[in-house]
């Protein structure tokens, strides 16, 4: 099999960890065709149409349903994985459609032990600048298995913040591979301030920084015009990624970011 080709992976656990997330682990034959170090990386998770995993159902000229999740930890050795998926209230009695999110949730409130899912990838995410006076982490709950890598790539003399947006505090995770030096700033959905309003209020050290920032496609922009624009910051010692856009599919955000990423690079001419 080819590693561009959709991998077959069986359920091998479904818990909810905190009040708002939950964590499918997956293994069987295919986790060999995974790169030993693909932790951090993403992966597409494929559904028929009807919201279910079995693709043969699809019309011939019918694409799979993708949704986009990243790779928590990795067992090449015991052939296993974990994905984490932010808990939504799911009606399942309601029909599903391509113009309306719900797929992955869904699968994932009734997944149990043995089931199969086609998954496609991994492809791994841009990196961002290691070498820095100082660094600025900005994470949601859709980011936060992305956030835990790159905090294990930093070096251990790092400073500076850490800023992590959840729905409940309960739903903050530890976060083992941060150096000592970076500071912890939880803020809650549930706070007067948004996210980006809260990274505004942080005290900007000096020296060179550096800057990696993944969330909600809003915030995002909003906290990129921040660092790039008022405080100056040059775009290379900057990683900004959204991962979703409220009120819109997966689908739709691709659209979004592509027309973003476009009008983004007409300004650097």
């Amino acid at each position: 099999m080819k590693k561009n080709l959709p991998k077959t992976l069986v359920v091998l656990s479904n818990e909810v960890v905190t009040p708002n997330m939950q964590r499918i682990t997956l293994g069987g034959d295919d986790v060999s065709l995974f790169p030993a170090d693909c932790a951090g990386q993403y992966v597409k998770l494929m559904f028929a149409s009807d919201g279910g995993t079995d693709l043969s159902i699809l019309a011939e000229d019918e694409k799979a349903v993708i949704r986009t999740f990243t790779i928590g930890s990795f067992d090449l050795l015991n052939q296993s994985m974990t994905i984490d998926l932010v808990r939504h209230d799911i009606d399942s009695t309601q029909p599903l459609s391509r113009d309306a999110g719900g797929y992955a949730a869904r699968w994932a409130q009734v997944a149990v032990k043995g089931d199969v899912i086609s998954v496609g990838g991994p492809r791994p995410i841009q990196g961002f600048s290691e070498h820095a006076d100082w660094f600025l982490m900005v994470a949601d709950m859709t980011s936060l298995t992305a956030l835990q890598v790159k905090l294990s790539q930093l070096p251990e003399h790092a400073k500076g913040y850490v800023v992590v947006s959840v729905q409940v505090l309960e739903d903050m995770q530890s976060l083992a591979n941060m150096p000592t030096g970076m500071q912890l700033v939880v803020h809650s959905t549930a706070e007067v301030l948004s996210l980006a309003q809260k990274v505004k209020t942080l005290n900007w050290l000096d020296g060179d920084v550096s800057v990696w920032c993944a969330c909600e496609f809003s915030m995002m922009r909003e906290m990129r015009s921040y660092i790039n624009s008022d405080k100056g910051i040059e775009r290379a010692q900057c990683y900004f990624s959204s991962y979703w856009k409220s009120g819109v599919t997966e689908d739709g955000h691709k659209v979004i970011k592509r027309q973003d990423n476009e009008d983004l690079n007409k300004t650097k001419l």
